[in-house]
């Protein structure tokens, strides 16, 4: 009888441990944070580029690494 009960009462551990996450609430969705975010940052990268005569050859090649930087993070 003690088998039967022990048996019982890990199917229902089993059953729970399958169903509970299929019953939680669904994480809402971020809603495009990241496109916004990433956009941001390429829009003041250009206008680091655009900032004028300080800008030269070394910062050029850092706008082109941040970029590929931020492509590289899936933005």
């Amino acid at each position: 009888m003690t088998l039967w009960f022990v048996l019982a009462l890990m199917t229902a551990a089993a059953i729970f441990a399958v169903l509970w996450p299929l019953g939680r609430a669904a994480r809402p969705q971020n809603d495009g944070n990241e496109a916004v975010v990433y956009k941001d940052q390429l829009t003041e990268i250009d206008r680091d580029v655009a900032a004028g005569p300080d800008w030269c050859f070394g910062s050029w090649c850092r706008a082109r690494r941040d970029r590929s930087s931020l492509a590289g993070r899936g933005g």
